[in-house]
């Protein structure tokens, strides 16, 4: 037994001698060749200035972001419209939580279903509520498209908003925002198409404007007609809806 203790203990002795010795060095040591990282991006783009490379990726760059502020993606799904063709969309939803005011006051309950356009309704269920009216007429055009461009333009007319008595949006879903908005004044585009898939519009000139609790939408076929008499078409369509 003192035998087996005493071999133990030698053998815990050796260990702890062999860990905390020096080694030295085994084999053929060699320094470390790779550059530093920072150094290396900084000697790169100090022979990109040189060179006037440097210069010339920062001035594409430059033109790249300007192009696609001027020309945003244009929006997936939506082409020329090739018929005419009316349908509706009622924003109606139930909500998912309550609704509360600046000053903590419930306005609407979890589970409420509320179309926005109704306004009897929602004053009679809410009457400190205040939801403001949608008296807008929505126009998505292709700005590439000048027969579009045209006819956007005679609904922004005057005598076309008198004769409406709404104003008039544009909304653009491809083209240049710069040349689109020397032609048409204030307009906007539809970025990742948010309004046309919500709207479910898929071909362009399309008109949105309120009929009652319902939102009707008119996809407009030019068909190579004249813009005035496309005009006129569409307003008969709005006056007879609104």
């Amino acid at each position: 037994m003192k035998r087996l203790l005493c071999l133990s203990l030698l053998m815990i002795s050796t260990l702890a001698h062999a860990q905390s010795e020096n080694l030295g060095t085994w084999g053929q040591a060699y320094p470390i060749a790779e550059p530093d990282m920072l150094n290396f991006i900084h000697m790169r783009l100090e022979t990109l200035q040189k060179d006037g490379e440097l210069a010339k990726m920062e001035a594409q760059f430059q033109e790249r972001v300007k192009e696609h502020v001027l020309r945003p993606t244009p929006v997936a799904g939506v082409s020329n419209a090739t018929e005419n063709k009316t349908f509706y969309y009622e924003p109606t939803f139930t909500l998912q939580q309550n609704v509360y005011g600046s000053d903590g006051s419930l306005i609407y309950k979890r589970g409420t279903t509320i179309n926005p356009l109704d306004l009897q309704t929602v004053e009679a269920l809410y009457p400190n509520a205040y939801v403001p009216p949608f008296n807008e007429i929505l126009l998505f055009i292709n700005a590439d498209d000048q027969r579009q461009v045209a006819w956007a333009k005679a609904e922004t007319s005057k005598e076309a908003q008198v004769k409406n008595s709404m104003p008039v949006i544009i909304i653009l879903v491809r083209g240049d925002i710069k040349e689109a908005g020397d032609a048409l004044g204030r307009i906007y585009f539809d970025q990742n198409g948010v309004i046309c898939h919500k709207f479910n519009i898929h071909a362009v000139p399309a008109m949105v404007h309120r009929v009652g609790t319902r939102l009707e939408i008119q996809e407009i076929a030019l068909n190579g007609n004249s813009p005035e008499s496309t005009q006129s078409d569409a307003s008969s369509l709005t006056q007879k809806g609104a």
